[in-house]
């Protein structure tokens, strides 16, 4: 898809008042793209139509990398992955930023590096290798999941291999049901013990270990002689956030924890979110209704509902790392023209959203709640270096700049 999905709707409005700046096209391209990636690493992965190939084009769109890749996927430490097709078969290997294919193809799957290790699949088996292509970790290490059938009561249940990424140099892999981490050469940094864990974000993971067994019921009678023969069932889980260590940060005395970013994570209790830093000290008490979005640059924001049924008097509070609310945005600006989709996060400072009304289209939003860049696009994906990919009203892919970049 060309701009990132949307994980949920949104009933936003403009402020009033606000001029928003003329977009400035980063280029305008001799070729005619039907697809252009978000830039990564200086380059973005473009295709045409004509020939069905990928390449990558620079920041000022040249055409850096030549159209004749069958599939590719952005840069990533460095590499990207593409594919070529022989016989009928699509293999897959490794670029770097130079268009030079370091990797060759060789992979019937391959995923993105990071850490500078990347899953890969070959005569049907996965392991990791390094940006040389030679393998550093063996199948051992790669994730085995359990898809249920639920259609025809586990029937057709079957085992499948999903091979996570290294976060914060630590990979998130199970051992005998348990589950602990490695680091990039294969030792387990943390050994496998919990029940349940997550991968590092923001240097910290969140795992679970059995809280204590219920109590037995004292006594001989046969109620008691019943309940103690009871199966115990599935244990309750004791959650902590962890460091890179192994190290227990503190204890989760919430009902739910979301990821860390720019050392804040959002974290759900007695009805209500709220946002704790690395401490588990909460920054923004629960207070809000909806899930406050991901930080990103030091920004999050979060929708709090109003009374009306529409919720035309609701606000989307912007807030920072600090935990001050840098701008309370109104849901309406009083002619009822509304924002009712956002892309929920902002990136390079700006939070795309989409206006209905008489003035429509996808634009962009500061920290402050000004519209720096007018509603007027069909589609749009996040800014990214700077530049974000657009389609306006007449159908056509554009890169447009940010605001005051070069």
């Amino acid at each position: 898809m060309l701009r990132n999905s949307i994980l949920r709707l949104l009933v936003l409005f403009l402020p009033l008042g606000v001029q928003a700046q003329e977009p400035v096209l980063a280029f305008v391209s001799d070729q005619q793209y039907s697809n252009i990636a978000n830039f990564s690493g200086g380059l973005a992965r473009v295709r045409t139509d004509a020939n069905q190939l990928y390449g990558f084009i620079d920041t000022t769109g040249k055409l850096a990398i030549p159209l004749q890749f069958d599939e590719a996927e952005s840069f990533h430490d460095g590499l990207a992955v593409v594919g070529k097709t022989t016989n009928d078969t699509i293999l897959y290997g490794y670029i770097n930023g130079a268009g030079q294919l370091q990797v060759p193809y060789q992979f019937d799957e391959a995923k993105d590096f990071s850490g500078n290790r990347a899953a890969v699949k070959k005569n049907n088996t996965w392991y990791y290798v390094d940006p040389s292509g030679k393998i550093v970790l063996g199948q051992e290490f790669v994730r085995m999941d359990t898809v249920i059938d639920k259609t025809f009561n586990g029937a057709f249940d079957r085992v499948v291999a999903d091979p996570g990424s290294f976060h914060s140099g630590r990979l998130l892999v199970r051992k005998d049901g348990l589950f602990g981490y490695i680091d990039t050469s294969g030792v387990w940094v943390i050994p496998p013990v919990y029940l349940a864990a997550r991968d590092f974000s923001d240097d910290l993971a969140l795992v679970a270990t059995a809280a204590p067994p219920r109590d037995s019921m004292k006594g001989n009678d046969e109620l008691s002689t019943f309940y103690n023969s009871l199966p115990e069932g599935a244990p309750d889980l004791n959650w902590s956030v962890i460091d890179l260590s192994g190290k227990v940060v503190f204890s989760v005395d919430a009902e739910e924890v979301g990821d860390y970013a720019d050392g804040l994570a959002p974290f759900y209790k007695n009805g209500a979110w709220g946002l704790m830093n690395k401490t588990g000290r909460p920054v923004f008490m629960p207070q809000f209704h909806e899930k406050p979005y991901r930080f990103s640059g030091g920004l999050s924001a979060v929708q709090v509902n109003g009374t009306a049924r529409d919720n035309s008097d609701g606000h989307l509070y912007i807030l920072d790392t600090t935990g001050a609310i840098r701008a309370k945005v109104p849901l309406c600006d009083g002619n009822g023209s509304c924002v009712y989709d956002s892309h929920v996060a902002f990136s390079d400072g700006l939070i795309a959203v989409k206006r209905g009304g008489v003035i429509s289209g996808w634009g962009f939003m500061d920290a402050t709640g000004k519209m720096v860049i007018a509603p007027q696009y069909e589609e749009v994906t996040p800014f990214s270096e700077g530049r974000a990919v657009v389609v306006n009203r007449e159908g056509a892919l554009l890169v447009i700049k940010k605001p005051d970049t070069k």
